[in-house]
């Protein structure tokens, strides 16, 4: 009897044993995933299936996807301590929280929270004491352990009664019940708790040995017999049969001890494991050896680990254990249901083909590696590789498909050198014939082969390749051509899968849809043929998109299935000849629409290869599991023709990263049913359940603990649902469905992401919220959670409302109608005495219109007689007015002539002074060079004549100019911000410095308080310097000039104004000039100039310094001084405000600033490579060349006299900048900058263009071709030299902020413009292909359409980037927004964003980011 025991133990602790072996999987919850707090002290599952987590930073809920806070933050029934220790759920389904400050009761209806004395109505017994432990015992009541003593909470029906047991100084950290037996621990000692004969407790001492422990105890817990005990200084073992005590410590000098000896938890797993928490991680218990496994933050043999060691409470859920740690909030620890198997010894490259032959042997080929052969029970695999020049070995080392023939040779088809014979004999020692492609008339059709397909009826085999089918008679090695004489858009090419099916019907797969031969009514020797050849979408043949086929398989109920490549699988639907096909693709539930492989297993499921895992479609019961890396898989990404049903059952399919092998039996879920709770309730955005924000009253209805219904107001307008299945495991893939019958009738389904049903507007009356979730095998299950929702009207739509209303409207119109009776009657008595008044009224009335009748005809033939004297005076007036009409006619032809002749003349001077303005700045520009080069006295004496001079005439030439703008109300005033005082001084200057001679001097009065303000600094030199000059003109020598400026504000509009006067000590002006000194061309007969005073008068200086003023919203005025003299001075408003543009009309305009691009591509090798290339278009050679001396030194200069060679030029060397004359012959300016900017070639070179012609229409018509710059002749060389090191900076910085943020808008283009188009084409083809890590430079170049040198002078030119460069900062950008996005969530790792943007290395993806942005990912993501 006793061996027979023993072998049992045995046997259990085996059982055991196995039971730990199984594979685990780690997960964890923490901070990052909304938990309050990673300092967890206990956990606690309860009745519903919510998971509570006690933190110091308050309770939390969880439900498998988030969390629910119970804190002191909360706002309505907050928790007075954050603090929590632990937590029970009593009878009813409440829960009782354990704080450092005190016991606390949470009314789980209606979400209350009270302390313990009121919900007990006692004093404060438990007020600010530590809750170190709530226990329930088996009758239901809860224990409460604190610091201070024990206490028992009893439930007997609706009544509950509070005990206190004993109270101590020592605290009471554990209790224990087993076989009625109740232990407590304090300090060291265990003790007993025994009723007396009153029924009330008392301690009494245990055993001896337990008495005196050498650590504080933490934990007690009941096993079979043996009563284990955590202590702070070790594990104990305490057997009641023979009262042996044995005592466990860590020493890390043996193996398979204790990893720390503070033990903080005990607790058992299902399959009866004994789990010890310590400090150092978690401890399993092997009963059978004595000795202990520990699990801590190093990974183990299994390939998890702890992420903190500090284990501070364990829970154990069924087949998972929860583990609460100090600083790494919960690790869960789940079995690791790993079905799938990996086969090595192989290449590490994709699988391409494999087979298993009757013998159980294994065939494996792979893509440039070969083809492996295991025998059955081996592991080592015999490999064969192709060997140049040899005619035995593999021809080609890609095997992409492999099939048995009916002698039992196997073929082995390669994916660039035909197929290959193995003899049965020769299998173990492989020797190969070879077939390849050598005409086209004879051998095999393509050496690109992708399917074999045996035929025993015909005694051969089929084959699928890239130029088409083949059939190949296997006795005489003859090829046949199928359908090879169909036309080319009809032929079958590109084949990918093959298959016979039970009807003898060949299907073939193709890149062009799909391809039915009818075997049975096919004659290869007479060439007859039977197929039908499907070229569109299967279930959409009118859409005209090919189908891709690239599987085929015929399940046991002879049903045919066919794996796309886009489009999932097609069930064929047979009726008689015609064919249907019925699709199941993602939307379905399917991981991938792209199916490469699918077999059946015995339980009618069928099981999908794809891009992104595992598929197991089970189509009776419409059903879809899917599997990923996370379930075990190698890969998520499978291969083509690369799947193989063995024939003990188990499946076999090729990857990239090998072979995945499992037993389909074996993968099928637990039977266990789902069930759906509900989880949350919002009314209007407001928490209503669980009650946090607001308390909900009598809102919901509850049967025990369960909520069933839920009461709302008809103005409630919106509410919301979540719901959870409360399973732990795989959370993720559980799928939902509700309804809200009377309301809805058909199911909704939703993915986990979206468990939630809201509902808007829901009119009055009672509804029925349905909800279910699937069961771990994918399937529906069949409870339904059900809540009642009643929608409760106003109560103006109630019927008693109702009733009562139409009650008081009856009573109304009784007494509204009674009222108009009596007063119908009182108006029908003042209605006949009315009648009666006016009947006489209107008798008197006739006899008065009798007599002004005859009064009328009186005065009508007196005005008869009046209106013929008026008709005859009126046809006087006519005439006379004929006559001023044609006057006035002829004095307009006059005045119209006058002004075409004058408009004639003004335009003359115009284009006059146009044609002056090229000479004078070729003698300017070399004069000023001149006179910096030059330190000859007499030389820079004669060259500051000619300069003067010039300047003379070059004012001169302004004026006209001016006075041109001035008439054609194209003068324009454009301020900015400058200090009025030095501008006076500037102007004042030269004035000085040319009267020293005459002995004229300058008197200055200012006050102008700040000087600083917005004015045309342009427009105020040339009024201030024609007044200047007009009083150095009519000033004697050793007379004096004063000028006189100040602002103040005018009392009429109280607005700030700047007055400024000009006065000198001349003879003054005659007063018959007075009024007409600012007419244009007017000049005095009688006011002759002082000697020396400088050039005569125009007779427009005036002129224009009164149109300026006036333009400025001022006024000038002259007059004569008391003191002899003249005195100009002006008023005009004074701005302090932003640049601003005003046009003669008054009205702003607005300012165009022309976008600007360098180009920095290299140039024909005939022009030097270390400057760039500068194109000079001009008429003029000597203007040529003097622009040239300017810029060689910088550019390769390069010339064109006019636009016609411009282009010829541009076209070939693709200069970097274009600097062009607007006024040429053949071509001008304008229609050579038109030309370069819609040439997409040449769209990105910057254009400046020089011009005599100053006006705003011709810069405005300049930008709007495109030009970038534009400057006046004559100009400075240094100002032509800033304005080409401005275009470059400011085109710097454009591109540098379009690198951080990656939009065409920051670059300044126009929408129309091809530079435009062109970015945003890129732009768009990165956004279609930056996820692909093969997306490189050579696939960019192909999707842009254009050459590699133009798209890398187009790209570094525009975006300062090249083409690779450009499409690295792309995808950096969209990891950053990733990073950003993923801030909150965590949902991605740092890994997952660099594939998810293409980078197939996250090292290098770390190195990119940190050097683009200064920061590394990790460090980004964690910013706030």
């Amino acid at each position: 009897m006793k061996k027979r025991i023993a072998l049992l133990t045995v046997v259990f602790w085996l059982c055991i044993l196995n039971a730990w072996s199984l594979s685990y999987k780690i997960s964890y919850l923490t901070a990052d995933n909304g938990l309050s707090r990673n300092m967890v002290d206990f956990l606690y599952r309860d009745s519903r299936g919510f998971m509570w987590i006690c933190t110091n930073r308050g309770l939390d809920r969880y439900d498998g996807y988030e969390f629910v806070h119970f804190d002191s933050r909360s706002q309505i029934n907050p928790l007075l301590s954050d603090n929590v220790h632990c937590v029970n759920e009593d009878v009813n389904g409440d829960l009782w929280i354990g704080t450092e400050n005190g016991l606390y009761f949470l009314d789980y209806k209606t979400g209350l929270i009270l302390s313990a004395e009121q919900k007990l109505k006692t004093q404060k017994k438990l007020a600010s004491k530590q809750i170190i432990f709530i226990t329930k015992d088996e009758q239901g009541s809860l224990w409460v352990g604190t610091n201070a003593g024990l206490y028992k909470i009893s439930f007997e029906d609706e009544l509950m009664t509070f005990e206190e047991i004993y109270q101590s100084s020592i605290a009471t950290t554990s209790i224990l019940f087993y076989n009625g037996n109740v232990l407590v621990a304090r300090d060291t000692q265990i003790f007993r708790l025994i009723k007396n004969n009153e029924g009330k407790y008392q301690q009494v001492n245990s055993d001896n040995k337990l008495r005196q422990l050498s650590g504080n105890i933490n934990a007690m817990f009941y096993d079979n017999g043996l009563i284990w005990i955590g202590t702070t200084n070790g594990l104990y073992k305490y057997e009641q049969s023979t009262e042996t005590l044995t005592r466990y410590t860590a020493n890390t000098t043996l193996p398979n001890q204790l990893t720390s000896s503070f033990v903080t938890d005990i607790k058992k797993s299902k399959e009866g494991q004994l789990l010890i928490g310590t400090l150092i991680g978690l401890n399993i218990y092997n009963y059978l050896t004595d000795s202990f496994t520990g699990i801590t933050t190093e990974l183990n043999e299994n390939g998890y680990a702890l992420n903190n060691n500090f284990t501070s409470s364990l829970l154990v859920d069924n087949n998972t254990i929860w583990i609460g740690t100090e600083k790494g909030g919960v690790n869960i620890l789940s079995p690791s249901q790993n079905f799938f198997g990996h086969i090595g010894n192989i290449p590490s490259n994709p699988i391409n083909a494999i087979f298993e032959d009757k013998d159980g042997d294994l065939f494996v080929g792979v893509v440039e590696g070969g083809l492996h052969i295991r025998k059955k029970g081996s592991a080592e695999f015999i490999n064969s590789y192709a060997r140049i020049g040899s005619s035995n070995s593999l021809s080609h080392n890609s095997a992409s498909c492999i099939a048995q023939d009916f002698n039992g040779d196997y073929w082995i088809g390669t994916w660039g050198m035909g197929i290959n014979r193995l003899r049965y004999k020769d299998k173990y020692r492989p020797v190969f014939e070879q077939f390849v492609y050598n005409e086209p008339s004879r051998g095999i059709l393509s050496n690109f082969v992708a399917a074999l397909a045996p035929d025993n009826v015909n005694k051969g085999l089929w084959i699928g390749t890239r130029e088409g089918i083949d059939f190949l008679d296997v006795n005489t090695g003859k090829f046949s051509h199928i359908l090879n004489y169909l036309p080319q858009e009809k032929k079958i090419r590109f084949v990918t899968g093959m298959y016979i099916d039970s009807k003898r019907r060949l299907w073939v797969g193709t890149n062009y849809g799909l391809v039915c031969i009818f075997l049975n009514e096919t004659n290869l020797a007479k060439n007859k043929i039977r197929y039908k050849h499907y070229h569109f979408l299967l279930t959409n043949p009118s859409s005209g998109i090919y189908e891709k086929i690239n599987c085929i398989v015929e399940t046991k109920n002879n049903q045919l299935w066919f794996g796309s490549n886009g489009n999932g699988i097609y069930k064929l639907i047979e009726n008689g000849d015609s064919f249907q096909f019925v699709n199941v693709d993602e939307g379905d539930g399917l991981l991938d629409n792209v199916v490469y492989g699918i077999l059946e297993d015995e339980t009618g499921t069928l099981w999908l290869s794809t891009d992104k895992g595992l598929c197991a479609y089970n189509y009776s019961k419409n059903s879809i599991r899917n599997y990923t890396k996370s379930d075990g898989l190698k890969s998520n990404q499978f291969y083509w023709d690369a799947y193989y049903k063995g024939h003990d059952g188990k499946m076999y399919f090729g990857s990239v990263a090998g072979v995945t092998v499992f037993d389909p039996l074996k993968t099928s879920p637990t039977p266990d049913k789902n069930s759906t709770t509900i989880t949350r309730i919002r009314i209007i955005n407001d928490d209503v359940y669980p009650a946090k924000i607001k308390i909900p009253g009598n809102m919901l209805e509850f049967d025990g603990s369960k909520l069933v219904g839920v009461r709302l107001h008809e103005s409630d307008k919106a509410f919301s649902v979540e719901f959870s299945a409360l399973s732990y495991s795989q959370a993720d893939k559980i799928k939902y469905a509700y309804r809200l019958k009377g309301f809805d009738s058909s199911w909704t389904e939703v993915n986990a992401d979206r468990r939630f049903a809201s509902f808007t507007n829901i009119k009055k009356g009672s509804y029925q919220l349905e909800v279910k979730c699937t069961n771990p095998d994918g399937t529906w299950s069949d409870i339904v959670t059900t809540i009642d929702i009643e929608v409760i009207p106003p109560f103006y739509k109630t019927w008693w409302f109702l009733i009562l209303l139409f009650g008081a409207v009856a009573y109304g119109i009784y007494r509204y109608s009674l009222y108009r009776i009596t007063l119908l009657k009182r108006q029908e008595t003042h209605l006949r005495k009315l009648v009666e008044q006016r009947t006489h009224e209107i008798e008197l009335q006739k006899e008065q219109l009798s007599e002004q009748a005859i009064q009328l005809q009186s005065n009508v033939k007196m005005l008869m007689e009046h209106q013929d004297e008026v008709s005859r005076q009126n046809e006087m007036l006519v005439t006379k007015n004929q006559e001023i009409t044609r006057q006035k006619e002829e004095l307009e032809e006059l005045t119209q002539k006058l002004e075409e002749a004058t408009v004639d003349k003004i335009a003359f001077f115009t284009n006059i002074t146009h044609e002056f303005r090229t000479p004078i700045t070729l003698i300017l520009g070399p004069v000023e060079r001149s006179l910096k080069l030059s330190t000859n006295p007499k030389v820079l004496e004669q060259l500051n004549i000619v300069r003067r001079n010039s300047k003379l005439l070059l004012s001169l030439i302004n004026q006209l100019m001016d006075f041109r703008k001035m008439e054609s109300g194209k003068m324009e005033v454009t301020k900015t911000q400058q200090n009025f005082v030095e501008f006076l001084d500037d102007i004042i200057l030269p004035f000085e410095d040319l009267v020293k001679d005459r002995g004229i001097s300058f008197r200055k009065q200012y006050r102008i308080n700040p000087p600083e303000f917005l004015f045309d600094r342009d427009n105020m030199q040339k009024v201030l310097g024609n007044l200047l000059s007009n009083a150095i003109k009519f000033t004697p020598d050793r007379g004096q000039i004063s000028v006189v400026a100040s602002t103040y504000v005018d009392k009429s509009d109280h607005k700030e104004k700047l007055y400024v006067a000009v006065k000198d000590t001349g003879k003054g002006i005659p007063d018959e000039d007075l009024e007409k000194i600012f007419e244009r061309f007017y000049q005095s007969k009688s006011n002759a100039a002082y000697s020396g005073s400088g050039q005569s008068g125009t007779g427009i200086g005036l002129y224009l310094c009164k149109q300026i003023v006036e333009l400025n919203g001022g006024k000038i005025e002259a007059l004569n001084q008391l003191t002899g003299g003249a005195c100009f001075r002006f008023i005009i408003p004074v701005e302090r405000r932003i640049s601003t543009v005003v046009s003669l009309d008054g009205k702003p305009m607005e300012m165009m600033v022309a976008s600007e691009s360098v180009e920095d591509d290299p140039i024909s090798d005939e022009i030097s490579k270390t400057k760039p290339v500068l194109l000079i278009v001009e008429d003029n050679n000597d203007m040529r060349q003097y622009i040239r001396s300017i810029l060689c030194d910088d550019y390769n200069v390069l010339e064109a006299p006019n636009g016609v060679v411009g282009i010829e030029i541009t076209n070939r060397y693709q200069p970097d900048l274009i600097i062009s004359d607007i006024m040429m012959p053949e071509m001008d300016g304008m229609e050579m900058c038109k030309k370069v900017k819609t040439n997409f070639v040449t769209s990105h070179i910057p254009v400046i263009l020089l011009t005599a012609k100053s006006s705003t229409d011709t810069q405005i018509q300049s930008f709007h071709l495109g030009a970038d710059a534009f400057l006046v002749k004559p100009f400075d060389e240094e100002l032509l030299k800033a304005m080409i090191h401005n275009l470059s900076e400011k085109k710097k910085r454009i591109q540098m902020n379009f690198a951080e943020n990656m939009d065409t808008d920051l670059l300044n283009f126009d929408d129309e413009s091809l530079d435009k188009k062109f970015m945003d084409k890129a732009l768009k083809i990165l956004k279609e292909n930056y996820t692909n890590p093969d997306f490189d430079v050579s696939e960019f170049i192909d999707a842009m359409g254009i050459s590699r040198s133009l798209l890398h002078k187009k790209l570094t030119t525009l975006a300062g980037q090249s083409a690779s460069r450009f499409i690295r900062i792309y995808r950096l950008n969209i990891a950053r927004e990733l990073l950003i996005k993923n801030r909150a969530s965590h949902t991605l790792n740092i890994s997952e964003i660099a594939y998810e943007v293409g980078f197939n290395d996250p090292k290098y993806f770390t190195r990119c980011f940190t050097k683009h942005f200064g920061t590394q990912p990790s460090t980004f993501m964690d910013e706030k």
